[in-house]
């Protein structure tokens, strides 16, 4: 899971370094990783694909794309948001 790869690679990256974290998911329980590593003095951003505009899911994500990356632009998160465009 994201979450388990940001624990793991923390150690790994230095202060005043930036992590990019290039994915698809709504799952908030990553973003308390990306908090623990702006904490550390590490930059973090976020290029997120727009899953939904490549292949329509069958189910809904359970939070929006709109109020997932006010999420992270609430906690000072760079976002670009990709689409199939």
């Amino acid at each position: 899971s994201l979450p388990r790869v940001l624990e793991r690679v923390a150690p790994t990256i230095g202060r005043g370094r930036t992590l990019v974290a290039i994915t698809s998911s709504l799952d908030t329980s990553w973003i308390g990783e990306m908090l623990r590593l702006k904490r550390r003095d590490i930059a973090a951003a976020v290029l997120l694909l727009d899953a939904a505009s490549f292949a329509p899911a069958a189910t809904p994500p359970v939070v929006p794309l709109d109020v997932f990356c006010g999420l992270l632009a609430d906690h000072g998160i760079p976002i670009h948001v990709i689409d199939s465009s």
